[in-house]
């Protein structure tokens, strides 16, 4: 079943108190879906937030539409959608996010990125209330999860880390330079550090500052 709307905005960044009140009004029709089993609905949106599609995926079968992205994606990517924003009821009434709500968008994220689309938020809604994971920090999780980031995707993730980790060490370095510090009390230091010595141990052995240990600490 897909319901596609009229073009409105929703406001951009994307306001998930605009997303509850238009699925409160999709619910408050009489063909809506059973509530009192889980269903699964994607919110297409083009660059502006304005609304492109609104489709249910999953009428009662959450956990089964979820393992086939391309069901989900298949009309975002007909619409040309910058991006979509999950929505899914709870028939129990409890909103906190399960640990398979947090994997399905973390699977679906990842999913979506392949194709150039955009994860934008996941909504848990009653005909109530609403949580949503972007204002709850849980999307800024799901940005940096590795979970289900393809393998080259990985390795250019893992490079930048150990390149931004390089130019971190280099900068400590030439500041430790500029300030007369022996780089082998910085070498000795950085080992103490990583084997759980106090910083104040290992100022009283290397010389070195607790400003500058704490530096260290940093990397």
């Amino acid at each position: 079943m897909s319901v596609i709307t009229k073009k409105g905005t929703v406001t951009y960044p994307v306001d998930a108190y605009d997303l509850f009140g238009l699925m409160s009004t999709l619910l408050d029709q009489p063909d809506k879906p059973d509530l009192s089993r889980k269903n699964l609905w994607v919110v297409a949106l083009d660059k502006g937030a304005s609304l492109l599609n609104l489709e249910l995926c999953g009428m009662g079968n959450y956990s089964a539409v979820v393992h086939a992205p391309a069901d989900i994606l298949s009309i975002p990517l007909q619409k040309k959608a910058f991006g979509i924003v999950l929505v899914h009821n709870d028939p129990t009434g409890d909103l906190a996010p399960s640990e398979e709500d947090i994997d399905v968008t973390d699977r679906l994220h990842q999913a979506a990125a392949i194709v150039g689309i955009k994860l934008l938020d996941h909504l848990i809604i009653t005909e109530s209330s609403f949580y949503d994971f972007k204002n709850n920090g849980l999307m800024d999780q799901i940005y940096k999860s590795n979970k289900y980031l393809p393998s080259h995707k990985m390795e250019q993730r893992f490079k930048k880390e150990i390149s931004d980790m390089a130019k971190k060490i280099d900068s400590i370095q030439e500041t430790a330079q500029q300030e007369g510090i022996n780089i082998g009390k910085l070498e000795i230091a950085k080992s103490m550090l990583r084997k759980g010595y106090a910083l104040d141990k290992v100022a009283q052995i290397t010389s070195l500052s607790i400003d500058q240990l704490k530096t260290l600490v940093q990397l």
